[in-house]
């Protein structure tokens, strides 16, 4: 799957076999390389970290009784409720 962002730049989402969303990628048509953004961690069906690629910060992400994720905290603490 791929979404195009409002500068322009095409995004691509990578999913495992049960259609999670595992990683996004910034794929360059013209050198053919592609550049890791996101990287998502699942387990047992529910989100619970992103690790950015550029950075390598870590967000835990925290869920509510039906595997949505609601919040997400950063490796050093701090956190933010996650819009729908």
């Amino acid at each position: 799957m791929r979404r195009l962002t409002q500068t322009g730049q095409t995004i691509h989402s990578v999913h495992d076999l049960e259609g999670n969303r595992i990683a996004e990628n910034d794929r360059n048509p013209l050198t053919s390389t592609s550049t890791l953004l996101r990287e998502y961690i699942w387990l047992d069906g529910a989100p619970v970290a992103t690790v950015d690629g550029a950075t390598g910060e870590i967000a835990f992400i925290r869920s509510d009784h039906i595997a949505r994720p609601v919040f997400a905290t950063g490796d050093i603490g701090g956190g933010n409720p996650l819009e729908r």
